[in-house]
């Protein structure tokens, strides 16, 4: 994960340019730095939750379906709003000077709105006992997502910008799903 955090400011810096890097590393940070506090903060209590009810099968599958509510309820909303005023705040919170940046905050902003739920799928596949499966699909998504970076720096930093959103919004939500799937029917049937 930390290679894959920073691997899309290594190849814009390599690929695009050390400006167009300044211009994305302040999109990304501007897009993302609130909305992963918030992230964080209500993921960091899913684990300990689903920890507590695992061996009670209908009561963790309603652990798990009420912490991707919450996350709908709460970072869904929070992350559209952010990314609908971008275009006023943007200019008066930072400077005039980063509204070229505008788009990237907007596209890296959307960019959370499925992350949340795929960390929470990480933390069920956690508190189940198979961080391997976490680790592999790990694994696989920084393989993908290095490619699709490698597609978006032909684009400049609003082809990164937007592979990034591409690339979260596809696979993101196919992992949430898989690992969902993969292991309600296991647990109702032990």
């Amino acid at each position: 994960r930390t290679l894959r955090n920073n691997l899309d400011y290594l190849l814009v810096g390599r690929f695009v340019g050390i400006k167009e890097l300044g211009i994305y590393f302040f999109g990304f940070n501007a897009g993302l730095g609130i909305s992963l506090s918030f992230i964080n903060a209500i993921n960091s209590a899913i684990l300990p939750h689903l920890c507590a009810v695992r061996s009670q099968p209908s009561e963790f599958k309603r652990t798990y379906f009420s912490s991707l509510k919450t996350i709908s309820i709460t970072i869904v909303p929070f992350v559209l709003l952010q990314a609908s005023f971008a275009h006023f705040y943007v200019p008066i919170v930072f400077g005039h000077k980063w509204i070229p940046a505008i788009p990237v905050v907007i596209l890296i902003c959307l960019s959370a709105i499925p992350r949340p739920f795929a960390d929470a799928a990480s933390q069920l596949l956690v508190a189940v006992g198979k961080p391997y499966l976490d680790l592999r699909w790990n694994i696989i998504f920084t393989v993908i997502f290095t490619i699709a970076i490698l597609i978006g720096v032909h684009g400049q930093i609003i082809g990164v910008a937007t592979s990034v959103l591409l690339v979260h919004l596809i696979f993101l939500p196919l992992f949430t799903l898989w690992t969902t799937r993969h292991v309600f029917p296991r647990i109702e049937k032990t």
